[in-house]
């Protein structure tokens, strides 16, 4: 008698418990037994992989997850949320992260279909992710999707180092997500034609949630000068301006956010 998937899993026979989930699934690919089967032999991969941080290897067993575009399951995709937050946890304590890597990894995640449901692992997942911001694909964002983030997102948190008795207050996840988010776009609208057109669409859908936000939120406080530099680069310099201008008295050191703005030397004299 055949031994079963989960034996196989568990007792590190992964190759064979890959063919046999193949097999399984080809028989009878609509069968949530076989769907979960074949979810249990690549999250046992990722696990093992994962463990060892081999960042290619983990890649490679994503790919062959979002290739057979397995139905969406909350409790499925909970786990690998969390499988993937704790590998790039432990890869950000690397003195130097594998970053091209990271970036291979980061875009085999868009290929996967998630639920569209908030969750502890999707955020915690967001959160890991953005510790590697500069390695995150155009394409992260709609598949992350923002409007996913849970009440607990938006709350800032804080933390005391030691010796000092003095509480320093943290962005909250949200804060930063949208800050990253309007870093990816503006790279793109000046990236070149192609990569222009397909992000203005969605920078014009943003600066309206953006001014939401910072309704809802008045300590986001560079909400508004990421906003600001969105205007800017959509070519309404007037109404980014006076954003920026009241950042720039405040921040001293962002002076240039002026000159940004509004294009001529004469806005230095306005500062």
């Amino acid at each position: 008698m055949a031994e079963s998937i989960t034996t196989l899993c568990q007792t590190g026979n992964l190759e064979a418990a890959y063919r046999q989930a193949c097999a399984s699934l080809a028989e009878r690919p609509d069968s949530q037994f076989a769907q979960t089967d074949m979810f249990t032999v690549v999250l046992t991969c990722l696990k093992k992989y994962g463990g060892q941080a081999d960042v290619g290897s983990t890649a490679r067993w994503v790919r062959k997850l979002a290739a057979l575009q397995l139905p969406g399951v909350v409790w499925r995709d909970e786990q690998l949320c969390w499988e993937m937050h704790n590998l790039l946890r432990v890869l950000f304590k690397r003195p130097y992260p594998p970053h091209a890597e990271i970036a291979e990894l980061l875009l085999s995640l868009v290929g996967l279909p998630l639920v569209a449901v908030s969750s502890v692992g999707r955020s915690r997942l967001l959160q890991a992710a953005l510790k590697f911001r500069e390695q995150l694909p155009a394409a992260w964002w709609d598949w992350w999707n923002l409007e996913l983030l849970r009440p607990e997102d938006f709350v800032k948190e804080s933390y005391t180092p030691a010796g000092t008795g003095k509480a320093i207050r943290l962005p909250a996840l949200a804060e930063s997500a949208y800050g990253s988010y309007t870093k990816s776009l503006l790279k793109r609208l000046t990236a070149g034609a192609s990569s222009a057109r397909d992000a203005i669409a969605a920078a014009e859908a943003l600066i309206p949630k953006m001014e939401a936000l910072a309704a809802d939120h008045a300590d986001y406080s560079w909400l508004g000068y990421h906003r600001a530099k969105l205007l800017v680069a959509l070519g309404d310099t007037a109404a980014a301006l006076p954003t920026l201008l009241q950042i720039v008295r405040q921040k001293s050191t962002e002076y240039w956010a002026c000159v940004a703005a509004a294009g001529r030397n004469a806005a230095v004299h306005r500062c």
